[in-house]
Formats: structure tokens, sequence, C-alpha cells
């Protein structure tokens, strides 16, 4: 049972060593994807609840790692396609951007709902099932 949440954890280490070596946009949305599939699938290595949102539902320590690949992610795409000095933002840059934002969990779903079944009736308990379900 620990396999998925092991596997997901050694992807989201790989694709934020890649995006941090390379500091593409692709590693970045690979990163982002990692992130999300960390999110999903971690429920069985969850840490101590450092902000409760719910009496069932709330942040763990286990769930910043999804939220900081996310984060760099978006700091990676930050960093490459807006101009510092003018604070211009390519028009494609931005497309691809929130494309990525909106299509990064509904496809994190899909995939954790075809890779491991049972665990995707936990989502919909979770508050990440709430966040993307």
């Amino acid at each position: 049972m620990l396999l998925v949440p092991l596997i997901s954890l050694a992807v989201l280490v790989i694709a934020a060593i890649a995006s941090r070596i390379t500091r593409s946009p692709i590693a970045a949305v690979f990163l982002a994807l990692a992130s999300g599939i960390w999110l999903v699938a971690n429920n069985r290595l969850e840490g101590p609840v450092l902000i409760t949102f719910t009496p069932r539902n709330g942040l763990t320590a286990t769930d910043l790692l999804g939220l900081v690949g996310f984060f760099y992610a978006l700091y990676i795409v930050w960093e490459r396609y807006v101009d510092s000095t003018r604070l211009r933002v390519r028009r494609w840059a931005l497309i691809g951007l929130c494309a990525a934002v909106f299509l990064v969990l509904p496809v994190t779903k899909l995939f954790i709902s075809l890779l491991y079944p049972c665990l995707f009736e936990q989502i919909r308990l979770s508050w990440v099932g709430v966040l993307i379900g």
C-alpha cells in the first residue's frame, strides 16, 4: 500500500531536481504534475496536521511538499517569461500558464483514478478532493 506514495514522492524529487537543473518550462509542468500527484497520493504518509479546515480535513506536513513544488514551478515560469525590468509577460506564456493551472488537477485526478481506484474513493473525502472534484 505504500508503493504508490513512495513512487510519487520519488517522481516529485526527480522532477524538482530536473526543474532546478534545466529551468525549462517543460520541467516546470512536470514538476506541477508531480506535485499534484503527490498531494493526492500522500494519504498514507501524512504527518501532523498543521492547519485544520474541518474536523476531518486539514493541511499536513507532507502536503507542504506538493505546495512547494507548485510554487517552485510557478517561479520557474515567472523567472523565464517575465521581463523583470518592465514586468512584461509574453502573451503565449500567460496562456500556457493558465492552461497548466486548469489542466494539472483534472489530469492528476484522472491519473490517480486509473492507477489506484481505491485511493480515488479516499480522495473524495480529503480536502484535495474538494479542490479537484
